[in-house]
C-alpha cells in the first residue's frame, strides 16, 4: 500500500449530513448527545421506518423497530450486506475504496459460510475457555495496579490493554503489539471524529499494512491457532483469499475484535455510576454477574448500526422500501424497544433471567451474528468481576470524552476515582 492508496481508502467514509432535516441519524453531532433514546422513542411510535435525507446522497431507510430490525437482519435474500450492493456502512464501499473487496461483514450467504467456516474454530466454546484464565489474569492485573492509587483513566488503564491482550491471542503475537494494533484500530475506525485528521488516519493505514506484511511472511503454526493462518484458509469464489482481500478482512477483525469491547468496559463504569442499584445488586449477587452483563450490554448498543441495501421491492413497517435502497438497522434504538422490554432504559440486575426475556441484539443477528460474542462477553464480564471484588466503589467522575461517531457509542477516555487499596492486598478472584 502506498500513501496515494491509503489516502484514497479515506475518501468517502464521512457522514454526509443534512442539517435541514431535524433528525439525523447520520449527524455524528446529534449522537454526542447524552443519548438518544427520546429520538429513537418517537420515531418507533411515530415512523418507525423513516426516510432520512442525505446531502450529496441517495438517503437511507432507518429501521428502529425491534421486530423489525431481527426481520432486515434475517433475510439476506431481501437485505443485502454483500460488499457489491454497497457494503455494511451508511457511505456505499466503492466510495472510499477504488477496488471494493469483500469482508466477512460484507458477504452474504452463501458467500458468508464459505468464510465464516475456516474462521469458527478459531471462536469457537473450546478456545473461549482456553482464553478464559488469560482473560482473568489479566483483568485482575490490570484492576490491582491502579488499586492503590485512587484514580484511573479507564479506557487507557483498563480497557485497551485489556483489548489488546485478546487481540495478541487471536493473533499469537505480544501483548504491547495487540495493544499497539488496538489503538490503530481506533483511528482507522474513527471516520467523523475530529482528533484523528486524514493524515494521521493514512499513516496509521500504513503502519497496519506494514505489520500485516510481517504476519504473512510468518510461516504457518498448525499448533498456535491464530488469525492469518485461519484467514489463509478462507476461500472466496472456491479461491483462497488475495493479498488486498486479506488487508480488508484484517482491518475488519481488527476493528471487530476491539472496538465494541473496549468501548463497553468504559461505558460500563458509566452504567455502575448512574445505577447504584444496579452496583449493589452486583456486590450482593456475584454469581449472576453473567446476566447483568447481558443487560448491560443491551442497554450500552455500543454498535449503533448496521446497513444493508434492498435487493428486490418489499413493504417494511408500513413503507415501500425499491430495490436498491439503503436499509439501516439501528442496534441502539431496537435494544430499547419498550414493546419489548419494560422500561427499557432502566438498567436492571435480573432482567435476563427470565426465559421470555428477548435476545439483545448488541451482536446483531441472523447469519452475521458477531462471531466473537463469547470472547467480548468473557472480557467485559472479567473485568466487571475483578472491579466489583477490588474497588466496589468505583466511580466516574464526569460523562467522559465522547467519540464522535453515528457507528460506535464510544468513550475515549473516562476518569474514575474510588477508594485506594494497597496493591499487596489484592489477591486474584479466584485464588
Amino acid at each position: 500500500m502506498t500513501d496515494t492508496t491509503a489516502s484514497y481508502l479515506l475518501r468517502g467514509r464521512q457522514a454526509k449530513t443534512c442539517p435541514r432535516q431535524p433528525i439525523d441519524l447520520q449527524d455524528p453531532d446529534q449522537h454526542l448527545a447524552p443519548d438518544l433514546h427520546a429520538v429513537y422513542a418517537d420515531l418507533r411510535r411515530d415512523d418507525p421506518v423513516y426516510w432520512n435525507k442525505e446531502d450529496n446522497g441517495p438517503g437511507f431507510w432507518a429501521v428502529t423497530r425491534y421486530d423489525d430490525v431481527v426481520s432486515v437482519l434475517k433475510s439476506t435474500d431481501i437485505f443485502s450486506a454483500d460488499f457489491r450492493h454497497g457494503g455494511v456502512r451508511i457511505f456505499d464501499v466503492k466510495e472510499s475504496t477504488a477496488q471494493p473487496r469483500p469482508s466477512m461483514l460484507a458477504l452474504d450467504p452463501p458467500d458468508h459460510g464459505d468464510l465464516r467456516r475456516a474462521l469458527n474454530p478459531l471462536f469457537s466454546q473450546q478456545r473461549t475457555a482456553t482464553y478464559a484464565l488469560l482473560a482473568r489474569k489479566q483483568a485482575h492485573d490490570l484492576v490491582a495496579r491502579v488499586a492503590a492509587v485512587g484514580r484511573c483513566e479507564v479506557v487507557a488503564d483498563i480497557a485497551l490493554p485489556m483489548v489488546g491482550g485478546f487481540l495478541a491471542f487471536l493473533l499469537d503475537v505480544s501483548h504491547d503489539d495487540g495493544v499497539m494494533l488496538t489503538r490503530h484500530a481506533r483511528v482507522i475506525n474513527a471516520d467523523d471524529d475530529r482528533e484523528y485528521t486524514p493524515a494521521t488516519r493514512a499513516r496509521t493505514l500504513l503502519k497496519v499494512n506494514a505489520y500485516l506484511k510481517m504476519l504473512l511472511d510468518r510461516p504457518e503454526q498448525p499448533a498456535r491457532p491464530n488469525l492469518i493462518d485461519a484467514m489463509r484458509r478462507g476461500r472466496f469464489n472456491g479461491a483462497p483469499l488475495d493479498k488486498e482481500m486479506l488487508w480488508v478482512n484484517f482491518c475488519t477483525f481488527l476493528i471487530a475484535a476491539t472496538e465494541m469491547t473496549q468501548h463497553s468496559i468504559a461505558r460500563m463504569m458509566l452504567a455502575l455510576t448512574r445505577f447504584p442499584a444496579f452496583r449493589a445488586a452486583l456486590r450482593d449477587r456475584p454469581a449472576d454477574t453473567d446476566l447483568a452483563v447481558k443487560e448491560l450490554l443491551r442497554w450500552m448498543s455500543v454498535t449503533k448500526h448496521m446497513r444493508r441495501t434492498a435487493t428486490q421491492d418489499v413493504i417494511l413497517g408500513g413503507q415501500a422500501i425499491r430495490a436498491g435502497d439503503k436499509v439501516v438497522v439501528w442496534y441502539e434504538a431496537a435494544n430499547h424497544d419498550d414493546s419489548k422490554w419494560d422500561n427499557p432504559g432502566d438498567l436492571r440486575f435480573d432482567r435476563f433471567a427470565s426465559a421470555a426475556c428477548p435476545g439483545h441484539l448488541a451482536f446483531g443477528t441472523g447469519v452475521h451474528h458477531c462471531i466473537g460474542w463469547r470472547f467480548a462477553e468473557l472480557q467485559v464480564t472479567a473485568v466487571l468481576e475483578e472491579i466489583m471484588a477490588i474497588i466496589p466503589d468505583a466511580t466516574a467522575i464526569d460523562e467522559g470524552r465522547p467519540l464522535r461517531s453515528n457507528l460506535m457509542g464510544g468513550l475515549k477516555s473516562l476518569e474514575l476515582r474510588f477508594t485506594p487499596r494497597p496493591f499487596e492486598a489484592v489477591a486474584p478472584a479466584d485464588a
